[in-house]
């Protein structure tokens, strides 16, 4: 069985969210099963269709967790984990460290979510560097890494490797599309086959994300592509909150193309069209559920 991810929710299927399984023939892994919406977008609040979607995909994640036997939270931002016991109950939880390299926020979500949980989940391991064999299935966790560059007042998250055999997958978690040199360097030096990264936050640009910035994140992910053997590189989260994403990386996209490397949406990957919603969220007002039809 080779060792693929199956996304589940991601911004290009309709909601803010990077959530995917790893499944080998002896273990689940469910990747931070939750989702969330962006409370305003062109001055709008979401549209019914994203409330609707939301609760869809929040319903399906609970189902998907129900054979599952590991779970992981990456950083505690509410479209990466939740308090939702049905996520984590009788779970093995994998999760960052709320002890050291976390900002105020993470960190009081984090002592609420092991409050909450401690009781319920089958067993909480702080993951922050470590490697974790489950059965056939080895798990890599990086050292804690910045939300986008060093200093970000976003705090930290945990990347993590996913190795069976000759498969490797490689999650980024929320690094902003490789902002941070040392995420760079880690990402190149773990040689994943597959990798899955949230992708700079282009919608921001101008107000909390710079060109200087953009910039940056383009030569670190042109060097993850010609520094690494990846085949298929997904890009997705941040960057497609935006609905110009792939003018905004074109020379990524062109590089990809030139060297053999698959640079696509967590929708492109499953053979579907992106929904992006929230890019769409004047034109969800205007013209409400025909968008869906004419889209």
């Amino acid at each position: 069985m080779s060792l693929h991810p199956i996304p589940l929710v991601f911004d290009s299927l309709g909601v803010r969210s990077s959530s995917f399984k790893v499944s080998t023939n002896k273990v689940k892994v469910l990747v931070d099963p939750w989702a969330d919406l962006g409370a305003w977008r062109f001055k709008l609040p979401p549209h019914e269709i994203e409330k609707t979607k939301l609760k869809e995909f929040r319903g399906m994640l609970e189902k998907e967790a129900r054979n599952t036997q590991i779970v992981t939270v990456t950083h505690y931002h509410m479209d990466h984990f939740s308090y939702n016991s049905k996520i984590y109950e009788g779970k093995i939880v994998l999760a960052k460290d709320i002890n050291k390299c976390i900002n105020h926020n993470q960190k009081m979500r984090g002592v609420r979510f092991k409050n909450e949980m401690k009781e319920k989940t089958k067993l909480l391991i702080y993951a922050d560097s470590k490697t974790l064999t489950f059965e056939d299935l080895t798990l890599k966790f990086s050292p804690p890494l910045p939300h986008g560059e060093e200093g970000t007042f976003l705090g930290y998250i945990l990347m993590i490797t996913f190795e069976k055999g000759k498969g490797k997958i490689l999650f980024t978690s929320d690094v902003g599309g490789f902002l941070d040199d040392k995420a760079t360097s880690y990402v190149v030096n773990e040689e994943p086959k597959i990798i899955i990264c949230d992708g700079p936050p282009t919608y921001l640009l101008g107000n909390g994300f710079t060109f200087k910035e953009l910039e940056k994140s383009k030569r670190n992910l042109l060097q993850v592509i010609t520094k690494t053997n990846v085949k298929t590189l997904i890009l997705d989260h941040h960057l497609t909150r935006e609905l110009n994403y792939r003018m905004s990386l074109r020379e990524v996209y062109e590089k990809g193309e030139e060297a053999g490397v698959e640079v696509m949406t967590a929708a492109r990957y499953l053979g579907v069209d992106d929904l992006l919603l929230e890019a769409s969220r004047k034109k969800l007002y205007e013209k409400g559920s025909s968008f869906l039809l004419n889209r």
